[in-house]
């Protein structure tokens, strides 16, 4: 907590020297530097970006540009990937030896606006689908390109993780299209994507069989799972989404306990058990879904109040 609270100060105090930040022309920016601040997107929609120069050459232009995109949607890219994933310092603040910054320059955006620093003047200047936020990520790229013009020319890579990579293919469309109608210039190469929550329902019900072929799930389990996962698709598949929503968290839950903890991000690592609830594990292992079965497909999770029935 406390970690955390001073990480929070320090993005904090930086917020506020930057809150005045406009699109300013021909900055200069050293190897090892750093840069944050805002740009309008649009009227009432503001982006918060914090730009981080690779040390690994003299001429920061002559290396690609990376830009992150935290999943969510909500994340803000500027705590999570920067603190927890690539960038210069860990959560400690401590020098992280495997920094991204080593080898290229790396942009953390908060996005879509809302998310993170990033804010806007009314709820009605919020973005309401992938291209509505697409188009405020070319709209930060022209502003960037304004400010910082020594890169137009340096080679751009959206990468992306969990949502972020249904807004990066998003982004890197609609900046395709911005480029071939010469409405911006610049040297967009393409987008990475990285556990990317696009169809959330083919990542559901292609959890048992995968960890089937890898061992982690036996033939009983892989089916209880699999059957489980296809009732979600019934659920999408009616435009159900509130209880499409809460199904797929169920799964998740069935395959924390039936995996043994396994870590989604990494099969290879298992999360801590008092990630799990107790009561949950007491639930299944003494009644493995037992009422699955049942017509109802009636299940009951202890963080529920009352049992969830599809």
């Amino acid at each position: 907590m406390k970690t955390n609270s001073v990480v929070t100060v320090i993005l904090g105090l930086l917020l506020a020297s930057s809150a005045e930040c406009v699109p300013l022309k021909n900055t200069t920016l050293r190897p090892g530097s750093e840069d944050w601040g805002y740009m309008d997107v649009r009227p009432g929609a503001h982006m918060f970006y914090w730009l981080f120069t690779s040390t690994a050459a003299e001429d920061p232009a002559t290396l690609p540009i990376i830009i992150w995109l935290q999943g969510g949607p909500g994340a803000g890219s500027t705590g999570y990937g920067n603190f927890k994933g690539m960038g210069p310092l860990d959560i400690d603040l401590k020098p992280r030896n495997n920094s991204w910054v080593h080898h290229a320059n790396v942009i953390f955006l908060d996005n879509p606006v809302g998310a993170g620093y990033s804010y806007v003047d009314n709820d009605e200047d919020l973005a309401t689908n992938a291209t509505g936020i697409a188009l405020d990520l070319v709209s930060f790229m022209k502003l960037f390109y304004e400010k910082y013009p020594q890169f137009v020319k340096t080679p751009v890579y959206c990468f992306s993780q969990s949502y972020g990579g249904k807004m990066a293919a998003f982004f890197g469309v609609e900046m395709d299209k911005a480029m071939k109608a010469g409405e911006i210039v610049g040297n967009f190469k393409g987008v990475a994507l990285g556990s990317a929550w696009i169809s959330p329902i083919d990542s559901t019900t292609s959890w048992a069989p995968y960890l089937l072929q890898v061992g982690i799930l036996d033939t009983r389990r892989h089916n209880i799972i699999n059957k489980y996962a296809a009732k979600c698709r019934d659920l999408v598949d009616n435009k159900e989404w509130t209880r499409a929503t809460q199904c797929w968290s169920n799964t998740e839950v069935l395959i924390s306990i039936y995996g043994h903890n396994i870590d989604f991000y990494n099969i290879l690592k298992k999360t801590s058990p008092s990630d799990l609830n107790e009561d949950d594990l007491k639930t299944f292992s003494n009644n493995p879904l037992g009422s699955f079965y049942s017509q109802d497909y009636t299940i009951c999770f202890a963080h529920h109040k009352h049992p969830v029935t599809y």
